[in-house]
């Protein structure tokens, strides 16, 4: 679900994103990372944003901060502060570090796989 919908984002706003794979896990799930940026091709050195979430597995709601803060971002375009980060920075959105963690929680034995990081 999580990759439909960051490709579905970055297909929208492809002016100032790019979907880009990190890394699979051991479990083979891609690791995937929105780049945020008015020159999202550019390899430009300026400063970047992180922003993480699901790290642990058990977390469920740090996803959701993830794709809120993109989703701030990209219905903010109107604002001129949104526009200057657009500028200054390059913001690195990656929701779901742990997406094995991730899926064992919430489709597996919970009380035998809690904390499963």
């Amino acid at each position: 679900m999580m990759e439909r919908l960051l490709c579905s984002v970055a297909e929208r706003f492809t002016a100032i994103s790019r979907l880009h794979l990190l890394g699979r896990t051991h479990q083979g799930r891609p690791i995937l990372a929105l780049r945020i940026s008015d020159t999202p091709e550019d390899g430009s050195h300026r400063p970047s944003v992180l922003l993480t979430g699901g790290e642990h597995g058990n977390e469920l709601l740090a996803v959701e901060y993830a794709v809120d803060a993109f989703h701030q971002i990209f219905s903010g375009l109107h604002r001129e502060n949104v526009r200057s980060w657009l500028r200054n920075l390059d913001i690195w959105v990656v929701p779901m570090l742990n997406p094995d963690g991730f899926e064992v929680m919430l489709h597996h034995d919970y009380e035998s796989q809690y904390g499963r990081k």
